[in-house]
């Protein structure tokens, strides 16, 4: 357990260039991961930004799904801005008004859930659309 906290500790250190709503995210991801044995995510910069983007398009073209006519798949969104990776994932969310609540949704959906508990997955990013619809989308990669 102390290993645990000192964990969650250093990767929200690590984390200081999110914001505080996406590293309590990251955190609370995390605890689920490590509760099940699997290594904890690091937060991405770049991934938070392409997240960010993705919810922002969302909202924006009024549609909820992992294609968009302007940005394509999530895939071609992390190839396009030179991030590599050997897999990748995405979560989306829309109406959940708290962090809590949208890992609770997510970890009560085994979509998501598998994603979130992909041991392949090393990084995440994670943010919410500035129009205040409080559409999510998590990316994560994994090399």
């Amino acid at each position: 357990m102390k290993k645990q906290i000192i964990l969650f500790l250093l990767l929200s250190l690590c984390s200081l260039g999110g914001t505080k709503e996406q590293i309590l995210i990251l955190n609370l991801i995390n605890k689920e991961r490590t509760s099940t044995g699997v290594k904890p995510l690091i937060l991405n910069k770049k991934l938070n930004k392409l997240a960010k983007i993705k919810s922002n398009d969302m909202s924006q073209n009024n549609y909820f799904g992992h294609n968009s006519s302007t940005l394509g798949s999530p895939f071609n969104l992390i190839k396009k801005n030179n991030i590599k990776y050997l897999t990748a994932g995405e979560n989306i969310a829309k109406g959940q008004k708290t962090p809590l609540e949208v890992v609770s949704s997510w970890m009560n959906s085994s979509g998501h859930r598998k994603n979130i508990l992909n041991p392949k997955f090393q990084e995440m990013g994670i943010a919410r659309d500035s129009s205040n619809k409080n559409i999510w989308t998590q990316l994560f990669i994994g090399n």
